[in-house]
Parts: C-alpha cells; structure tokens; sequence
C-alpha cells in the first residue's frame, strides 16, 4: 500500500502531499487479523474511513480517532453508517470531539 511519510511523523498519510515522501508499506488481510481481536484503536490519519468499512469478525468494541479537515463529513458519516449496519452502537458517553466510541453485542453472555 502506497503511504506517504511526513516530516512530522503524525502528519503522515494515505494522501500525497508536497512535503512528503512516498513508501510501499506492507499489508496483511484485515478480516483476517480481526478474528483475533475483540478491541481496535484507530489513529491512521483519514485511511479510518475505507479501513473500518470492511467487516471485523469478533471485534465488539472500536475506538476511532476520526480527521474531518482531512477526509471531509461526508466518509466519516459513511463510515460510521457501514459501522452500524455491522451492529455497532456508538458510545455518545465515551465519545469526545473527533475520537469516536462504538461497541456492539455479539450475542455471547455476560457481554453487554
């Protein structure tokens, strides 16, 4: 996958930019990876919004740190739609700002 490394580290990203650096960074299936996971933490610069589309076997809890001015409303909110057709709630308790809690019942007991 094509990533464009920053100066600033934190700054870097999927999109091109002037002051960046292209690299090709390795992959692994996500679905996959997800069968072995039951919590996520997502801080990847605006790739959040096609990431967290896929499906997620196991996962029951998310904690997304989104990037409106780089991804626009718009993928967030299509992001956040495909998450709760997954069964995802989001957690307006835990939520602040542009950090973003969901979780979701995967119908094993004990689990709310």
């Amino acid at each position: 996958m094509r990533f464009y490394l920053e100066p600033d580290f934190p700054g870097s990203s999927l999109k091109p930019s002037h002051s960046g650096h292209a690299v090709d960074a390795p992959t692994c299936d996500f679905t996959t990876a997800c069968r072995a996971c039951t919590y996520l933490v997502v801080d990847i610069e605006g790739a959040e919004v096609e990431l967290l589309r896929t499906e997620m076997p196991g996962v029951r809890a998310i904690c997304v740190e989104t990037h409106p001015w780089r991804t626009g409303l718009r993928p967030i909110t299509e992001m956040l739609a495909s998450l709760m057709a997954q069964g995802f709630m989001l957690d307006v308790e835990q939520s602040r700002g542009i950090v973003l809690h969901l979780r979701r019942d995967l119908g094993e007991p004990g689990v709310r």
